[in-house]
């Protein structure tokens, strides 16, 4: 996968799509280094920055993988493995192991799986005492934050706070989502509605995911979403001697250029292969080119080496995936969902503080994340949980937005 967006030098994002192959006049988005677009036949078109590729491109971009488009890995191995094992057994019935919790609660988040928690009699008390000491004690699912952590480890030699703390909260059941089993790959087809459907579904618990535990590459995440919501879905269909034998084949692909223009350029590509082709285009779907890599692997059964070619496939399918691509003419592009709404039981003495009081109370992370530091940077500078300051960084933007 390759950094396919940059910024210009007002701070705007550019898809690697709108720009001349060669040195352009954007910039990386995460070092600043000036990117040269990268627009070859072989490889997928892309930025390379002009001196060395600097790490945190390449982390940004392993993590915002978009599925379905990307990749079809869309859940990690402990997801998977809990998801396997809650189907067979109740919640409590299921053996723990090092990662289980953590995959719930990214499962949740996702709105993959609704969970259920309970309490012990005793947590409600020590939660009460806490806040009275410090609400910034806990987080917002009511587990230790860096704050109490820290305090914790200057106690340790006393007693293990930690370890009895975690033990005053479980979670009573989980409930896998019927959305889950509807759109798991397992059930994919050829009809693209369908996967349309799909695709939505993951790339929704995908941004649920990126918003909650990695809210620095959000940005940069959301781009990759608005530069593929503009790429064209098509079919082509090409006539020529192929391999030494006189036929036609079909072309699935995308583009966010004109169709004909990119036309005229795949003609010019195959005749290295066929000097004799002729092509024409059949039917497209504007918003749709994330849906490519779903048609082909809907259709790979039909698909026909071509030199280094993945894109085409036999003449015996056009039917089929013109009247699904044609069906698809309508579709309205992709939408980033809003935040999902987590159920959490409500704990006596818990307060909602103002934006206001916020800003008020917490002016170093103000201080810090007006000067253009990250989420996390920001909680390090400052010695608070990176829910706080994602409180702040939230009461902040409203704050902004209501003076403007």
């Amino acid at each position: 996968m390759y950094l396919t967006i940059g910024r210009d030098k007002g701070g705007s994002w550019v898809s690697v799509s709108e720009v001349r192959s060669g040195k352009s006049e954007l910039y990386c988005p995460f070092c600043g280094d000036q990117l040269t677009a990268k627009k070859g036949n072989l490889k997928a078109h892309h930025f390379a920055h002009s001196n060395e590729t600097c790490q945190s491109s390449v982390d940004a971009i392993a993590n915002s993988e978009l599925p379905t488009i990307d990749t079809f890995d869309v859940l990690d191995s402990n997801e998977l493995k809990y998801l396997d094992r809650r189907q067979q057994y109740t919640h409590k019935s299921i053996f723990r192991w090092t990662g289980m919790q953590s995959a719930i609660d990214r499962l949740e988040v996702m709105g993959i799986i609704d969970v259920k928690h309970q309490f012990s009699p005793e947590f409600t008390a020590v939660v009460n005492n806490l806040n009275k000491l410090d609400p910034d004690f806990l987080d917002e699912n009511y587990r230790p934050s860096a704050k109490l952590i820290a305090l914790f480890e200057a106690l340790s030699p006393l007693s293990n706070l930690e370890k009895k703390f975690q033990h005053t909260k479980s979670i009573a059941s989980t409930t896998i989502n019927r959305a889950y089993h509807k759109y798991k790959s397992t059930k994919w087809g050829t009809d693209l509605s369908k996967l349309d459907e799909s695709q939505r579904y993951w790339l929704d618990a995908k941004h649920r995911k990126i918003s909650k535990y990695q809210p620095e590459i959000l940005s940069f995440y959301e781009q990759r979403i608005e530069a593929i919501n503009q790429q064209t879905l098509y079919l082509m269909e090409f006539t020529g001697t192929f391999n030494g034998t006189d036929r036609k084949l079909i072309k699935i692909g995308k583009t966010g250029r004109d169709v004909e223009l990119r036309l005229t350029e795949v003609i010019s590509d195959l005749k290295h292969i066929a000097p004799d082709v002729s092509g024409k285009v059949l039917t497209v779907a504007q918003h749709c080119g994330r849906l490519e890599h779903l048609a082909h692997r809907a259709f790979r059964h039909h698909q026909v080496p071509l030199g280094s070619f993945t894109e085409f496939f036999s003449i015996d399918c056009r039917e089929t995936v013109e009247a699904e691509i044609h069906k698809m003419s309508d579709t309205e592009p992709y939408r980033i969902p809003k935040a999902l709404k987590i159920d959490r039981p409500s704990m006596p003495g818990r307060r909602t503080k103002t934006d206001n009081q916020l800003l008020s109370e917490y002016s170093e992370i103000v201080d810090q994340l007006n000067s253009g530091v990250g989420i996390r940077a920001t909680a390090r500078a400052t010695s608070r949980s990176v829910n706080t300051v994602q409180r702040v960084a939230k009461a902040l933007k409203r704050n902004n937005i209501g003076n403007e």
